[in-house]
């Protein structure tokens, strides 16, 4: 058992210190008298609860702080002045962010270490989330600090290393992981009332939920691409269905109340509302960043002073917003810098209906360009090669200035399999900003790297 204080100075008197208590029990019951099994060198049971804090504000985002402005005419000193401004809007009443957890833990060594397994249950609960909150620009400021919010991460790890052959010249290694986490937003950390919002077709539901900040401020995608509902996972895509393209003889809803119905060629969203007409009630959610499980494994070999090593890792059901999609499959592909060649070569025509590919040179208006939708949302499931290298302890007769030799080859980022049609299914645009969360607009793809180090003593 322990206790931990942790004071931060980023906070005010009375709020810097924060306790936070774990305990911790483990039995190797291997070792009791009624276990008889020879090949189990180790079987030990974890159990696990405590808590911890973070303290990742801002400096001085509990005072005023105050800047230099100038004021006047900067060409006529006598109209020239220089005064004090207030740059943040502060939050006397910031703390600690806090998360509380327990864990189920079993540890497996069998044939002498020859092959260990682990199993890990967890159920993390983070509270009093340190976080940029939004607030109306009437105040003069447009974010504040707040401890604001409730999620909470459960899941299953799995663990495995083995040594399948190990001889006096020659050794064969293996590992490997899996894990599976589900989060949920249970509490939005501020007062709001339930809003209409359609989950299914014609289905209206009463949540309580917000939306995250707008992908861009230009002329496309001026819209928010994430929703967090109480209840669900954090960070799903929000915005609208769409079902293929018009064809010939039919019509899609129109974009605006009384407004001309979607002609064939066009896109045909889904009127979610039943309202016969598009609106913003009909957005719902459309992908999901969170991943199904990620994996990585790994193995090497080693014959005398050579080793080969390879690494892999991998995440699976998740979805990336590839927002780059927006300017680069515009119909109006004049007015861009430039139209993917397969919105360009299948597109929809008379002749060649498609039911993916639009017709060209039907403009989109501005309100469709700012639109987030389904089409945009892609498949991010990868399998990359992290890296591989090969190392040789060289052979050094006994002297008195060199006592030992190794040359390497390695590359990283190697290759990746993935149906992503972006640079790198990756990526966050907006990093560490929760309200902007899995969109790619024009990030830099990661890099394949290749280095040969000598190392010596």
């Amino acid at each position: 058992a322990t206790y931990r204080l942790d004071g931060s100075s980023r906070f005010q008197k009375g709020r810097k210190f924060s306790g936070f208590p774990s305990m911790a029990f483990a039995w190797r019951f291997n070792e009791e008298p009624w276990f008889v099994v020879p090949f189990i060198s180790l079987a030990k049971l974890r159990l696990g609860w405590g808590q911890v804090g973070k303290s990742t504000v801002s400096p001085y985002q509990t005072y005023n702080v105050f800047t230099s402005e100038v004021y006047g005419n900067h060409f006529n000193d006598a109209e020239y002045i220089r005064g004090l401004m207030q740059e943040n809007f502060s939050n006397p009443d910031l703390k600690w962010e806090t998360t509380r957890s327990w864990n189920l833990g079993l540890d497996l060594q069998l044939w002498r270490g020859r092959l260990a397994l682990s199993a890990d249950l967890y159920d993390k609960t983070t509270f009093d989330l340190l976080q940029k909150r939004k607030i109306p620009l009437s105040s003069g400021y447009s974010v504040r600090w707040v401890n604001q919010g409730t999620i909470n991460n459960r899941g299953l790890e799995l663990s495995i290393d083995a040594t399948p052959v190990a001889t006096k010249g020659f050794e064969w290694a293996l590992s490997g992981n899996i894990s599976f986490n589900r989060n949920s937003l249970r509490d939005l950390g501020f007062a709001v009332d339930k809003e209409t919002i359609y989950l299914e077709k014609d289905k209206a539901l009463q949540k309580r939920y917000y939306l995250g900040e707008n992908i861009a401020s230009s002329t496309y995608l001026r819209a928010p691409a994430n929703i967090f509902v109480e209840g669900m996972p954090i960070g799903l895509f929000y915005g609208y269905k769409t079902d293929g393209i018009v064809q010939e003889g039919d019509l899609g809803k129109p974009l605006v109340e009384g407004g001309s119905p979607q002609q064939p060629g066009q896109i045909k969203y889904v009127d979610m509302n039943g309202n016969g007409y598009i609106d913003d009630q009909d957005r719902t959610v459309i992908g999901d960043n969170n991943p199904d499980f990620t994996y990585g494994f790994s193995t090497s070999l080693s014959y005398k002073g050579l080793m080969l090593s390879v690494a892999f890792d991998g995440v699976f059901g998740k979805d990336i917003l590839n927002a780059n999609l927006a300017q680069e499959t515009d119909p109006n592909f004049q007015s861009c810098s430039n139209l993917r060649r397969d919105y360009y070569y299948n597109a929809w025509t008379q002749e060649k209906p498609s039911d993916r590919y639009y017709a060209l040179g039907n403009a989109w208006s501005n309100s469709e360009k700012e639109f987030v939708t389904d089409r945009y949302v892609e498949d991010a499931s990868y399998l990359r090669m992290s890296n591989l290298s090969l190392n040789y302890d060289v052979p050094i007769k006994k002297n008195k200035v060199l006592g030992s030799l190794n040359v390497g080859l390695s590359a990283g980022n190697v290759f990746i399999l993935t149906k992503y049609s972006g640079w790198s299914p990756i990526v966050n645009s907006f990093g560490g900003n929760m309200s902007k969360i899995g969109v790619d607009i024009g990030s830099y793809p990661l890099t394949r790297t290749y280095s040969f180090d000598i190392k010596f003593t």
